[in-house]
């Protein structure tokens, strides 16, 4: 798995989570939320191949992502069971707003 801009360990605190059982499951929902920001920023977190991207490394990445990514981790966990009635919490969306790229350099039109 490529670099995560948020540890693992900074997850369980933020999501007050004292035991390992769920450590890979944590993961996963960084990746997905990563995945997410990615595509609404329309660049890269940590660059791997954008020349565009956010942040070199972990160190590097804005606080406000870091939080995005988060209160995506945490919806995910709490709704990880959803149901008919349950919905995901998107006002920490707005988190991303400053690092949206709206048109792209290397994008044909």
């Amino acid at each position: 798995m490529a670099d995560l801009p948020v540890s693992l360990d900074d997850l369980k605190k933020h999501l007050n989570i004292d035991i390992n059982d769920d450590d890979d499951l944590l993961l996963e929902y960084e990746a997905a939320a990563v995945e997410l920001a990615e595509h609404f920023m329309c660049r890269e977190i940590i660059q791997r191949k954008d020349p565009q991207a956010l942040a070199a490394s972990a160190d590097d990445v804005p606080a406000t992502v870091k939080q995005y990514i988060r209160c995506q981790v945490g919806d995910f966990y709490k709704q990880r069971e959803i149901t008919a009635t349950g919905q995901f919490a998107t006002f920490y969306r707005h988190l991303l707003d400053p690092y949206c790229l709206k048109y792209r350099d290397d994008e044909e039109n």
